[in-house]
């Protein structure tokens, strides 16, 4: 049972990786292509945004849970 808790928190950790990265590279760069090209985005960043935030703080919960499983 150790070894599936320790696989799930290594696959949540690079969930959360993937989220962050989201939310702090992809999202930003791609806002402000769309803002120095003068394009009309096909995307809502606001909403895409909120929701990469919110699924970033439920991973963390998660984690924060499985983590505390292993003390």
């Amino acid at each position: 049972m150790k070894n599936t808790i320790e696989e799930k928190i290594e696959t949540i950790e690079e969930e959360i990786i993937c989220l962050r990265d989201d939310l702090f590279q992809t999202i930003p760069f791609k806002r402000s292509q769309a803002e120095q090209w003068d394009a009309i985005p096909d995307v809502d960043y606001d909403a895409w945004e909120k929701e990469v935030e919110q699924k970033l703080l439920h991973k963390e919960n998660v984690l924060r849970g499985y983590l505390n499983l292993c003390k």
